[in-house]
């Protein structure tokens, strides 16, 4: 968390399915000073996987600030908190959780989502970055 002056990580749990500019606008405003610049944003959707609204509202807070604000839904938070039952997978914790940043980075800033792959219509690195755990 050094690459994003964070000491403290903030993490917004929205008991809804979708997210929009709004809840990326609440949880920017709660980074800067301590809480440097990167967040996760814990949702009910469906979909982990960044487009439409969520793919806009990360872009621009990206962009015009430098903040990496992470959706990860309920269901992707819960299949890596339950590696943590198995003492041999607690390092698989902090992988996976750096690679969705990595995903965030590499993927969603860059504009990568736009190159399609073979699996299902999805880029071949997001398909390989989101279905790794």
């Amino acid at each position: 968390m050094r690459d994003y002056e964070s000491r403290q990580i903030v993490f917004e749990v929205k008991n809804y399915e979708k997210i929009g500019i709004e809840e990326y606008r609440q949880v920017s405003g709660y980074l800067g000073r301590e809480y440097g610049k990167c967040a996760f944003i814990i949702c009910r959707d469906s979909v982990s996987e960044l487009q439409g609204r969520d793919l806009e509202a990360f872009r621009e807070f990206y962009s015009l600030k430098t903040q990496v604000i992470v959706k990860l839904t309920a269901k992707r938070l819960s299949s890596i908190l339950s590696k943590l039952r198995n003492p041999q997978k607690n390092d698989d914790v902090d992988r996976l959780m750096d690679k969705q940043i990595d995903l965030h980075i590499r993927v969603y800033a860059t504009g990568q989502t736009e190159r399609r792959g073979r699996r299902k219509g999805r880029s071949s690195l997001i398909a390989g970055l989101v279905h790794s755990s």
